[in-house]
């Protein structure tokens, strides 16, 4: 049950020391606006995406269970890291443009590859990952976040693109949210066996 006393199924994603016993929600629990039809507002969302999400995540931590929440695609043992830098462009049209951009990151990585080691990637819905990815060639420059689709696959969505003539455009996508708690030590199995949605874990204290 998360904090808004709706029962959520999920899974579990993690039970190591380095990470703890982390469990994801098995499908999407809403959608999360991203970006803007401002240029301005957009590059302001893309550069905070890892915040936005994570504090989405926030939303529905049930401080009974779990002692924190997250965003898939962040950093499992640290959340709130962004530490990508600034980007700077090869090409000239981006000269007014370099260092306003955070980088890309790589932290969808260890989520996205465990999800796929257990098959539980794809929801049949769009999500967000807390992620950025940057395509820059010669004509345009692409400003994403990156998301799952509906059947598992990794892609991204642009917030903000830079045109070699001087235009920009934004965009304001909206895509589904899976958050992952952190459950608490003293949190037991106190019934099912995990196997199957009808014999599916509960959880006490």
């Amino acid at each position: 049950m998360d904090k808004n006393g709706t029962t959520r199924k999920c899974r579990v994603l993690y039970t190591d020391s380095k990470y703890g016993v982390q469990i994801i929600t098995s499908s999407i629990v809403g959608n999360v606006n991203m970006g803007s039809t401002d240029f301005n507002a957009s590059r302001a969302s893309y550069n905070n995406a890892i915040t936005t999400l994570n504090n989405e995540a926030n939303k529905y931590l049930n401080t009974t269970y779990a002692s924190s929440a997250r965003s898939v695609g962040s950093v499992p043992n640290n959340p709130n890291y962004d530490a990508a830098g600034m980007f700077t462009s090869e090409y000239g049209y981006m000269g007014g443009y370099n260092g306003t951009f955070k980088n890309e990151d790589s932290n969808y990585a260890t989520d996205y590859n465990k999800m796929k080691e257990l098959n539980i990637q794809g929801t049949g819905q769009y999500y967000w990952m807390a992620s950025r990815h940057i395509i820059s060639e010669p004509n345009t420059t692409y400003f994403t976040i990156r998301v799952v689709d509906s059947n598992g696959t990794l892609v991204h969505y642009n917030l903000c693109d830079v045109l070699k003539n001087g235009n920009t455009v934004a965009n304001p996508p909206s895509f589904g949210f899976r958050p992952i708690f952190t459950l608490k030590p003293e949190v037991k199995i106190t019934g099912g066996d995990g196997k199957t949605a009808g014999t599916a874990y509960t959880l006490g204290i």
